[in-house]
Parts: structure tokens; C-alpha cells; sequence
């Protein structure tokens, strides 16, 4: 049994590499995030957390752009049609670049109207990192072969080292530290991913390839940015349920930390499967071969979630009670945090419905998304403490759109019972 694990793992040598260091990466971010907040006053990272913010929606002018090119440039791979393929490449390259320019010039004179230095630096900061990260999320979109994976990984791995090294940076000399850290991870980030870009393509704007890109990439943008959303309705949720609402958020925190754990693993995944799924709907042209990939990324994945979600939930109400004791409160939304982070797979599935462009399949499995993930907290918080009732109907919810997921991926591939 043992060596047919390894004889499969064998097979798929690229995608362990590329998930352990994209794992591994998410994780010690996160450590690293928690270490600088035991190190720094909350008003300093209150500040930085509030400029930040600014990057969310800097990274809007890529305008779809360069999300229909992570559907189309693996299609047209698959369908070896590599003119096309690049010809979209050098459109979205030149629209994150422009964009890129237009978010530097922002970080020039927006500051010029903040009278406060630390603000000014930190706007000036945040601006021309967006940018960067706007060119970088388009080099993202083009590691799509196997060898390009493998230097993915290579640079994921980096990435961590320098995310280790640098943290020294915010004890020494704290929000200054801080910002000049997010500066040295934003630069080595973006040149390693630029020096080894699989793809070089000259700079070219084609109105076609940009109506295409913009035709694909729209849609997808605003139900990545729909479902994106479900994810904030416990902290929403918590805000509104009552006077203690702000304090509730707080005790929310170790809940929210093990959901973001829980993301990790399916976010590193669904960036290696979605571009083979496209690749391999340009190749056969069958939409049925996608159903497999998709049930078995969410079966797979709750199976292995499930050892997992055991040992948490005897372990963490150790931890929190030993080293956090403010937090007692929080170990039932804990609990089922846990539940709920099990049930995350269908969040690679789900891309089979943007490979195909089942948008009607994916404005079922949206509008559900949304309702059952606000409406099954609402109607248990007053049978309980709003921490359990909001926690319990997210897990809840979680598990049915599990199924409902699954359901919608079926019939969009047109596989019958």
C-alpha cells in the first residue's frame, strides 16, 4: 500500500512540491503576522492595516484583465494555439504595467494632501507596492507548465526565507521596520517572478485581445469578488449583534485565525488545478473530464481535513486556555471553525463552472452561497451565544454548499446519474 501511495505521489512530483511550498509559505505568513502583533502597539498597525486597504481596491484597475488571462492563456495552451495564447499575454502585460504606472503616480501625489509624515511615507508605500503587486499578479497568471511550477515553488520557497528574515526588522524599529519589510517583500517577490517568467512578450495593446481578456476575466471578477465576501459575514454578523458587538469581533479572532489556516491548503491547490483544467478543456474539448478533478479536490480534501479538525479541537482548547485565557469564550467557535475549514474543497472544485463559463451554474451556487452563509447564523443567534450561533450556522452552511457545489459542477459538465 506504501509504495502505490508513492508510485502515485511519484506522478505527481510538481503539484506535492508546488503545494508544500505554498503551504508551508501561507503558514509561516500567518506565524509571522501574529508575531508582529504581539510586537506592535495596536494604533501603529491599526494605521498600517487602515492604508493597506488602499491596495484592495488599487488592484482593481487590472479591470478583469488579467483574470480572463488565467482562464484563456492555459486554454489556448491546451488547444495549441501558442500565437493566441501570447498575443493575450502581451495585452494583460501591458495593461499591469500601465497600471502599474498609474498606481506610482498615485503614490507621488496622493500624499502631497496628508499633512502627517508617517501617513505620507505610508500612502507613498503602500501606492507603488500595488503596483508592484499589480505586475506580479500578472506574472502569476503565466506560470502555467509543470517546469513553471517547479520555479514557482523555488520562488514560493524564497519568499519564505525572506519573510523570516526581515521580521527581525519590525522588533528592532517598529513601524518603520514594518513598512521597509513589506517594501523588501513586495521588490524580491516581483524580480524573482519576473526573472523567471516562463513567458517573455513584447509590449502590445490589442483592442481585441483586450475586449476577449475584459469579455472573460469581468465575470469572473465580480463572482470571485461575491463570493470573497461570504467570508466577512461572521465578523458582520458579530458587529451587529448588539453592544458588545466590537468585543465579540475580538473573541472572534482565534475562529478567524483557524479559518484562515483552513484556506490555505485549498487556495495553493486551486492555483495549480485551475490552469490544468483549462489546459485540458482547450485539449479535449470535453467538458466531462472535468467532473473527476473537481469531486475528488473537495472528497480528498475533507478526508484529509478530518485527522486535522480531531486533533484541533484537542489541542486548541489547550492552547487557549493555557497561553490565551482571555479568549475561554472563543473555544466553541473554535470547534466549529474547524467543521467548517473541512468543508473548503469545494472552493477548488469550483473553478471547473469559470473553466467552462457556467455562469448560470455559478449564479446558483452564488446567490446560495450568500444567502445560506448570512441567513443560517441569523436564525440561530437568538438560541444562542452569538460566538456558537454565528460559528455553528457558517459550518452549517459550509457543509451545504458543499453538496449544492458539487450538484452545480455536475450538471455543468453535463455528467448524468
Amino acid at each position: 500500500m506504501i509504495q502505490a501511495l508513492r508510485k502515485r505521489l511519484s506522478g505527481h512530483g510538481t503539484f506535492v512540491r508546488f503545494g508544500f511550498a505554498s503551504t508551508l509559505l501561507g503558514v509561516v505568513g500567518m506565524l509571522c503576522g501574529i508575531v508582529i502583533i504581539r510586537w506592535m502597539p495596536p494604533e501603529e498597525l491599526g494605521l498600517w492595516q487602515s492604508v493597506l486597504i488602499v491596495q484592495t481596491y488599487a488592484l482593481i484597475l487590472q479591470a478583469g484583465i488579467i483574470t480572463g488571462l488565467s482562464r484563456e492563456l492555459p486554454f489556448f495552451q491546451g488547444r495549441q494555439e501558442g500565437e493566441k495564447a501570447e498575443a493575450l499575454a502581451a495585452s494583460a502585460q501591458s495593461v499591469a504595467l500601465l497600471g502599474a504606472g498609474v498606481l506610482v503616480l498615485a503614490g507621488v501625489f496622493t500624499p502631497l494632501l496628508v499633512e502627517e509624515f508617517q501617513v505620507r511615507m505610508t500612502l507613498l508605500v503602500v501606492f507603488c507596492s500595488s503596483g508592484l503587486t499589480l505586475y506580479q499578479n500578472y506574472l502569476g497568471t503565466t506560470f502555467r507548465a509543470n517546469r513553471a511550477f517547479e520555479h514557482l515553488a523555488r520562488i514560493q520557497l524564497a519568499d519564505m526565507v525572506v519573510q523570516l528574515a526581515t521580521l527581525p526588522l519590525v522588533y528592532l524599529y517598529g513601524y518603520w521596520g514594518l513598512v521597509v519589510r513589506f517594501v523588501i517583500l513586495v521588490l524580491i517577490s516581483t524580480i524573482l517572478r519576473h526573472f523567471f517568467r516562463p513567458m517573455k512578450v513584447p509590449l502590445r495593446l490589442r483592442k481585441s485581445d483586450l475586449l476577449h481578456l475584459f469579455k472573460v476575466g469581468a465575470p469572473m471578477f465580480g463572482f470571485g469578488y461575491l463570493l470573497q465576501t461570504v467570508d466577512t459575514f461572521p465578523r458582520l454578523l458579530l458587529l451587529t449583534s448588539g453592544d458588545a458587538g466590537v468585543l465579540l469581533v475580538g473573541l472572534f479572532a482565534p475562529a478567524s485565525a483557524i479559518f484562515g489556516l483552513m484556506r490555505i491548503l485549498p487556495r495553493s491547490i486551486g492555483s495549480y488545478v485551475f490552469p490544468q483544467m483549462n489546459y485540458k478543456l482547450g485539449a479535449t474539448q470535453d467538458a466531462s473530464r472535468l467532473w473527476p478533478i473537481a469531486w475528488k479536490a473537495s472528497v480528498y480534501f475533507l478526508l484529509a481535513a478530518v485527522p486535522f479538525v480531531l486533533i484541533g479541537m484537542l489541542v486548541f482548547p489547550w492552547l487557549i486556555r493555557s497561553f490565551f485565557a482571555n479568549y475561554v469564550e472563543a473555544i466553541p467557535a473554535v470547534g466549529w471553525a474547524l467543521v467548517a475549514g473541512a468543508f473548503m474543497g469545494t472552493r477548488v472544485a469550483i473553478n471547473v463552472l469559470y473553466t467552462l463559463k457556467a455562469y448560470g451554474w455559478l449564479s446558483v451556487y452564488t446567490a446560495l452561497n450568500l444567502g445560506s452563509a448570512w441567513l443560517v447564523p441569523t436564525l440561530l443567534l437568538p438560541q444562542m451565544p452569538p460566538l456558537v450561533a454565528v460559528t455553528m450556522g457558517f459550518a452549517l452552511s459550509r457543509m451545504g454548499m458543499f453538496v449544492i457545489g458539487l450538484f452545480c459542477i455536475r450538471r455543468a459538465t453535463g455528467v448524468r446519474a
